[in-house]
Formats: structure tokens, sequence, C-alpha cells
């Protein structure tokens, strides 16, 4: 099946055999990440502990993130991280797959008005 892209022409999708190796090279570079940053570690344990009980009328995971956990992360890992931190931690790469991982631990939106994903792409003419 090919997806059909903006401009007529035709794309290949990713196999999902790319799809699993890329997501486990990922989770390894990350696992690195976490064993060279205790602190990343444990804030990635926080993140995971938050939960979306149904208490309130809507959950919005950016809003969680926009508040001090993305602050948080950025003393943690990336550009901002002090010298003293092992040279690894303190590259944009390693701020956006700690990103990608920590913000993916939280719980999906719910009712916040914000487009889901798929909103997203369907808009767009994707289908997943």
């Amino acid at each position: 099946m090919a997806i059909v892209a903006r401009d007529n022409t035709s794309v290949k999708p990713r196999s999902a055999i790319l799809d699993r190796r890329i997501a486990r090279r990922t989770s390894k570079e990350f696992q690195l990440l976490c064993k060279l940053s205790p602190d990343l570690r444990e804030f990635y344990g926080k993140v995971q502990s938050i939960r979306d009980d149904g208490s309130a009328p809507y959950f919005c995971a950016n809003r969680v993130w926009d508040g001090e956990l993305r602050d948080r992360l950025d003393e943690i890992v990336g550009w901002n991280t002090p010298e003293a931190f092992d040279a690894r931690l303190r590259t944009w790469q390693a701020h956006n797959l700690a990103r990608h991982f920590c913000f993916s631990a939280l719980p999906n939106c719910r009712r916040c008005g914000e487009p889901t994903v798929d909103e997203l792409l369907g808009a767009r003419g994707v289908r997943r």
C-alpha cells in the first residue's frame, strides 16, 4: 500500500521490522542516558508515576509537560546541562531522545480540546 504525499507522489510506508529496530535502538540509547544520569532515571520514574485518575473534567499532557517538567528536563540533559556532566548528555540529540521518552510516558490527553494524533493525521489525509 502506498501513501500519497501532498505533491501526489507515492511514498512507501516504513516496514514494521524497521520500526521495531529503530524502537529497540532508541530504547537502548535512552537506557544508556539513564545510566549516565541517575537524575534522568529518577525524573523518568516521576513522569511515569503521573496518572489521569479521571476526577478532573479533562487531562492535558501538554499542560503538565509545559509546567515544571520541561524545565527540569532541560537541567538534566541537553545543551543547558552543566559541563561536569558526561558530554553524551549535553547534546541536542540526547535532549530530544529524553524528551520523547519522558513525554510519551505521560497519560494521553483527555477532552482537553487539543486534537489527537489521529485527528491531526486524518486532517492531512493520512491513515494509520
